[in-house]
């Protein structure tokens, strides 16, 4: 009756709550070379091209090495490419457990902003398209700020919450954190701290 074990037991017992907390003894922290990073198995995932692969083939990647040498253009690049996602590729139907963007971020800062303008929207279908650009534009000043508060001041992980992670043999398959290890990645770091599953 490994760790492991006794985590699933418990769960079943007081809900999964305790078990994503940062601090779960029974959740074990370790180490990992991002080289052993694999991002998420999931429909949306393998749609997208990315599911299983290396960090490196996470699209947000290749706009985090662009910024290096042209901030704006990975930028734009960056927006266009959860435009693309969101819009034509229909993100916002598929539920997060296939990889989707239902009620992820985006999603939830569309609402929002909507609401800020005295719209109410039942559907995406529905939604103006300068307010969904409007943010688009604010995700990508997210996660460009992210990338850029690791750049200048190195990953500070207690600022994010947990990156979780599931083991198989050598490698470890995202659950969270795509975003956090692809910053990493192309900023040289050779490791990153997971909450192993």
């Amino acid at each position: 009756m490994g760790i492991y074990y006794l985590g699933k037991s418990l769960r079943q017992h007081i809900g999964t709550w305790l078990f994503l907390v940062p601090w779960n003894p029974l959740i074990r922290l370790r180490t990992v070379p991002i080289a052993a990073v694999r991002c998420q198995e999931l429909p949306f995932s393998e749609r997208l091209g990315f599911a299983g692969k290396p960090i490196h083939y996470f699209p947000p990647c290749r706009f985090y090495e662009l910024a290096l040498t042209d901030p704006q253009q990975a930028r734009e690049a960056f927006a266009g490419w959860l435009r693309t996602c969101l819009l034509d590729l229909e993100a916002w139907k598929v539920p997060q457990r296939e990889g989707g963007w239902q009620n992820g971020s985006l999603v939830r800062t569309i609402y929002k902003i909507h609401r800020e303008h005295g719209r109410v929207l039942t559907s995406l279908e529905q939604a103006d398209r300068a307010l969904v650009d409007q943010a688009i534009d604010q995700r990508t000043a997210y996660y460009f700020e992210l990338f850029n508060s690791i750049k200048r001041d190195g990953f500070r992980k207690n600022l994010y919450p947990p990156i979780y992670c599931r083991a198989r043999g050598d490698l470890f398959f995202l659950d969270n954190g795509h975003h956090r290890v692809s910053a990493l990645w192309v900023l040289g770091y050779s490791t990153v701290d997971v909450r192993v599953l």
